[in-house]
Parts: C-alpha cells; sequence; structure tokens
C-alpha cells in the first residue's frame, strides 16, 4: 500500500465474524490484533493445550523455533467449551492450531493459519521495514491526547453557538460511511439563524439511493431524486413530492438515520446567546490540534453523563473549532464503527432557502 493513504473515498463497516463463513479479510485483521497483548501469556495454561514443539528454522536469515499453538490464548484456568469432537486441551477448542515461527526473544516471524475453509495463509512479518501510519479521518485521524479543557478553551467553546449564529450562513460538505459499507456525501447550505439545512445527498455505490434532504428545527424532508444521480447544484426552490417527518417522531419510533443524527446535532449548535462556561469546562475534553485546510482548528468532545462513563476520546460527537469560536467540522460515529463528518465553511451568502417543502 502507499505509505500516504487516500485522503477520502473510504468505505467503513465492522468486522463481520458472527457468521459462520465469515469474509477472510476479517478473520486475518482480528486475528492480527488478537496476537498482540501489553502482557505476557499464562506458560501454565498454554502447557495444558496441545501445543507442540515441531522444529528449528529459519525466517529471513534469523533462526526460528516452530510451534504449533492456539489461535486464541486461554486467559483463565476454564478453557472454552470444546466441540463435539474436541477435547478441553485440544487446539480446536481454542480456535485452531496455529503455525508460529519465534525467533530468541520470542518475537513472531512467521505464521501459518487457516482463515476459512481450504484458505490457508502465510503471513510474513518484516520486523526491520518499520513504516509510520497515517489514519484516516473515516477512522478517527491523527492520534488523540485527550485532556480536560484550560480556561481559554472553555471560554472558546462556550462561545461556539453564539458566534455560529453570528456567522449565520455556511457551505456544507457531508462524507457519512454508511451501513452496509457504502459510502455517501453531500453538499449543500446551511442557514444557522434560521435553523435551515438543504443538501443533495449521494451514495457511491447505488444511486437509486440519491435524495434531497431539507431540515429544519421541526423535522426532515427527504426527497428522492427523478434520475441519474444527485446534482451538485441543488434545485431552488423546491420541488414537491416531499416525504417530511417530525424529530420527535423519528426519535419515537428508532428509525433516525445517521445522517439524521448528524444534521440534527448541526442545528443545536447556534444560538444568540453564550453558553455556561463553568458547565462546558467540567465536561469538555480537548483531543488534539489539528488544520482544515490552512486553518488550525481545536478537536474537542462534550461528552454526556453516559459518555463519560466510556474512554476519552470517544464520545459520539467531535467538534473542530477555528481561533474565532466557529465549528468548522462535526463529526458523529455512525453505526459502522466509522465517523462522518460534516464539513462547514462560513459564507456571506447562500441561495434563499425556503422556510418549508410540500
Amino acid at each position: 500500500p502507499p505509505p500516504q493513504p487516500p485522503p477520502d473515498g473510504w468505505r467503513v463497516r465492522p468486522l463481520n465474524l458472527a457468521e459462520k463463513d465469515a469474509p477472510a479479510l476479517d478473520n486475518l485483521i482480528a486475528f492480527l490484533f488478537l496476537i498482540a497483548h501489553e502482557k505476557p501469556d499464562s506458560a501454565d495454561l498454554l502447557r495444558k493445550l496441545s501445543t507442540q514443539w515441531i522444529r528449528k528454522d529459519k525466517a529471513h536469515g534469523t533462526d526460528v523455533d516452530v510451534f504449533l499453538g492456539p489461535a486464541v490464548f486461554p486467559e483463565k484456568e476454564t478453557p472454552p467449551s470444546p466441540g463435539p469432537r474436541s477435547s478441553p486441551g485440544s487446539l480446536d477448542a481454542q480456535g485452531g492450531a496455529v503455525g508460529y515461527w519465534l525467533d530468541g526473544d520470542g518475537r513472531l516471524r512467521r505464521m501459518e493459519a487457516l482463515l476459512g475453509t481450504d484458505m490457508p495463509a502465510t503471513i510474513e512479518f518484516l520486523r526491520d521495514e518499520y513504516q509510520d501510519f497515517t489514519a484516516v479521518a473515516a477512522l478517527g485521524g491523527r492520534d488523540n491526547s485527550p485532556r480536560d479543557v484550560n480556561d481559554i478553551e472553555a471560554d472558546l467553546l462556550s462561545l461556539m453557538r453564539q458566534r455560529n449564529f453570528q456567522a449565520r450562513y455556511a457551505t456544507v460538505k457531508l462524507t457519512l460511511p454508511a451501513m452496509p459499507g457504502t459510502l455517501r456525501t453531500a453538499q449543500g447550505w446551511l442557514d444557522w439563524q434560521r435553523s435551515i439545512f438543504y443538501l443533495s445527498v449521494h451514495d457511491h455505490d447505488d444511486s437509486t439511493k440519491d435524495t434531497f434532504v431539507h431540515t429544519t428545527a421541526k423535522g426532515v424532508s427527504l426527497r428522492k431524486v427523478d434520475e441519474g444521480s444527485a446534482p451538485e447544484t441543488l434545485p431552488v426552490p423546491p420541488m414537491k413530492n416531499w416525504e417530511t417527518s417530525s424529530w420527535s417522531e423519528l426519535s419515537a419510533s428508532q428509525e433516525i438515520t445517521d445522517l439524521e443524527i448528524i444534521l440534527f446535532a448541526a442545528l443545536t449548535l447556534a444560538s444568540n446567546q453564550r453558553d455556561d462556561v463553568t458547565r462546558l469546562k467540567s465536561m469538555a475534553r480537548m483531543l488534539r490540534l489539528d488544520m482544515i485546510g490552512d486553518d488550525p482548528v481545536g478537536v474537542f468532545e462534550l461528552p454526556n453523563p453516559v459518555e463519560h462513563q466510556w474512554g476519552e476520546g470517544t464520545a459520539g460527537l467531535r467538534y473542530w473549532l477555528d481561533n474565532a469560536g466557529v465549528l468548522r467540522r462535526l463529526e458523529s460515529r455512525t453505526a459502522t464503527g466509522g465517523l462522518a463528518q460534516l464539513d462547514l465553511t462560513p459564507t456571506s451568502k447562500i441561495p434563499s432557502l425556503p422556510a418549508s417543502v410540500s
């Protein structure tokens, strides 16, 4: 793969390990993370399994010992329940048998595993060819260093909704990873003061799902594109034949989508008054400094009481603020496990947006 991954165009989906015939790539990814741990595994528990030393060998010029060991290393005295033909100490009862090539320091140099039916795999670990990683935005972007906000940052956050209200207009671009692993993008306009979004949404894998979206503080209206893909330039004034739902209806029916969640969250982020700086300082976290184009921004989260019980940096929403305290990006976790990015560029003028559609 290229050292610098493409910045956009990514699809995101959870690992699919529940089904009997899970995708081989999913099995490989899950297994690669499973065989790393911050603490040594228990040699006593491993001795009770049908592990075997096979032979001495070489891997890329390094002397190794080859072992046959478990795919899932035991962490408790009681092993997983064996299958009908497996004894408790068998490797089958521990996820199957895997070949491990270990050097004198216990470092893995090569392994062999069965990823699926009739799909053996050999993985080489080239430990002298380290490559720095660049995380993509759909998976959260750069590493965070979460900490409590200081007085200046809390003051900036307390002004965010008022500054958004005063900025009033923004052009909008949305990148949304959606189930079952598709990508949707949108563009349009936002009027902070009137609480109106107007977007054209394009599904990159199925254009029959392309829609126009109009939202207000009362609810969301959707209209399918008549022919072809959603246009980059929205038709104004609006067309008829919209399907409208109130926010309360969507919430009560639990049918609200990831698209509607991030749009609703954004609509709440404008007010002509300042928020309580003391309350914000007690709850907000600074995640990192970043850039949007040439503009420096601070990335924050405002976890609610439930999210405060989770790990730092895992709240459902992230707020990217510029030095003026205006929101430039809102990130929202989606059902895929990835992050949607709603980019907002302040502008002095947008088309006249309708207050409602029918």
